[in-house]
């Protein structure tokens, strides 16, 4: 009997590598190659059934087979592994090590996680990871190595000390509020910034004042400098975020390093800001614009993205630093949507996929660019959607017809790679979305999160 056995998990081992299914089709396959083997000998089918569904590991539909001795190597080699990693995810250490894997007939961490269960009863497997310690958790574990460490760490330092731990899970639980981002690109524990306390009542007392007074209370009203001093790896901006959470939530609004009254919509103080200036103005530069912001006292840097969002909001574009009332400029709509047409041809395009203005019809008094059809698109066209990650001077974003739609600019992004059947890799997807005016930029964090996501969906 444990030779019939013995013969027909060879038989599926040899044919069969990447499982076997229990119904008829396969049963019925080893039932024909059995006798080709050994012609002496007869077996039933339903013997077969019973080696299968007795003997294999099953995962979903199919069953794999690992014998004893292949067994003792898997559990010898996470022995190994253990001894110099507490924390370690199946599908690291799958990819690291797929050619070991490979030659055991185990194709997949899923396979791998399930003999491991099986078979191991001194170690703990969970769903993503396995560790000797009953306990661990990743987060537990990178706390750890913070408190232990005077400097800041990089991602790149951490997959140093977590090699069996894939990156984004690290990214993921860096990107918590339990770290911040350093100067430089590394990342720094919450639990240990320093606070000069006296300093930061004083700043809220000289804020209230102004605020009383002004509406609004800008950089130059409070002084914070002994807290940037005592966290110089920390950017002013991040850091002061971090004191209005901690100290001034409950009494001001934050609008970039400026201060509002609690309850007062940073929004509407824009908007009341720009209104005052643009009442008067039919024409404006981006250049007047942007000056005009900079007097309100709000961190430079945001306010020029918020200044660009507002213009393009309420006025036309009509070239990189010239904006337009509505009312100035005609557009023939359906003529411009009917020259789109030809370059959209029902997909996601980029906004500078636009390369000629040949058959646009002409707009009096202005010139046909990218940034006017980008005010176009968001204003006027019954056809065609336009989206971009944020208000810029670059170009970026993707044109894509209405009937089209989408969340956010992210799942943009993860349509338009599956539309191009771009390979899911990092290099690949990144080179493409910045290539092609998708992204400004190359973003590690991003590129994992759309690879993760755009792996889901081609994988359903």
């Amino acid at each position: 009997m444990e030779d019939y056995i013995k013969k027909i998990i060879d038989i599926i081992k040899e044919n069969f590598p990447n499982g076997v299914r229990g119904d008829f089709i396969d049963i019925n396959k080893i039932w024909r190659i059995y006798p080709a083997k050994y012609s002496d000998e007869k077996i039933p089918q339903n013997f077969i059934f019973g080696v299968i569904h007795s003997q294999g590991i099953k995962i979903g539909e199919r069953f794999y087979f690992i014998s004893e001795n292949e067994i003792e190597k898997i559990l010898a080699f996470f022995s190994e592994i253990f001894e110099k990693n507490l924390i370690v995810f199946y599908s690291e250490v799958f990819e690291k090590h797929s050619y070991f894997f490979s030659s055991l007939n185990i194709f997949s961490p899923e396979i791998l996680k399930k003999i491991l269960r099986e078979n191991d009863k001194e170690n703990f497997y969970f769903d993503e990871f396995c560790s000797p310690d009953r306990m661990t958790r990743l987060k537990y574990e990178i706390s750890k190595i913070f408190m232990t460490e005077e400097k800041s760490l990089s991602l790149e330092d951490l997959q140093e000390i977590f090699p069996c731990v894939p990156a984004e899970k690290i990214l993921s639980e860096l990107n918590t509020k339990k770290y911040l981002p350093t100067l430089s690109g590394k990342y720094f524990p919450v639990s240990k910034i320093k606070f000069d306390r006296e300093e930061i009542f004083t700043a809220e007392k000289k804020i209230s004042a102004v605020i009383e007074e002004k509406n609004s209370a800008s950089f130059d009203d409070y002084d914070l400098s002994s807290n940037f001093s005592l966290n110089p790896e920390i950017s002013e901006n991040v850091l002061l975020n971090l004191i209005h959470k901690k100290f001034f939530a409950d009494k001001f609004t934050m609008r970039g390093k400026n201060f509002l009254k609690k309850g007062r919509k940073s929004s509407n103080f824009v908007k009341n800001i720009f209104e005052n200036f643009l009442v008067n103005r039919d024409e404006v530069t981006f250049s007047e614009l942007l000056n005009f912001a900079k007097q309100s006292g709000n961190d430079s840097r945001q306010i020029s993205s918020m200044t660009l969002n507002y213009a393009l909001k309420n006025m036309i574009r009509a070239d990189e630093n010239f904006f337009v009332k509505d009312k100035l400029i005609n557009f023939d709509v359906a003529e411009i949507d009917e020259a789109l047409t030809p370059f959209v041809q029902g997909k996601i395009i980029s906004l500078r996929a636009v390369t000629s203005f040949t058959g646009f019809p002409p707009v009096v008094g202005y010139s046909w660019n990218l940034f006017l059809l980008e005010s176009f698109l968001r204003k006027y066209s019954e056809k065609f959607s336009h989206s971009a990650p944020n208000a810029n001077s670059a170009n970026i974003g993707a044109i894509f017809p209405k009937s089209m739609t989408f969340e956010n600019y992210f799942d943009v992004q993860i349509a338009v790679l599956l539309q191009e059947n771009i390979p899911l890799e990092k290099f690949a997807v990144e080179n493409f979305l910045v290539e092609q005016g998708f992204r400004a930029t190359r973003n590690k964090k991003i590129t994992l999160q759309l690879l993760e996501k755009a792996q889901e969906i081609s994988n359903f």
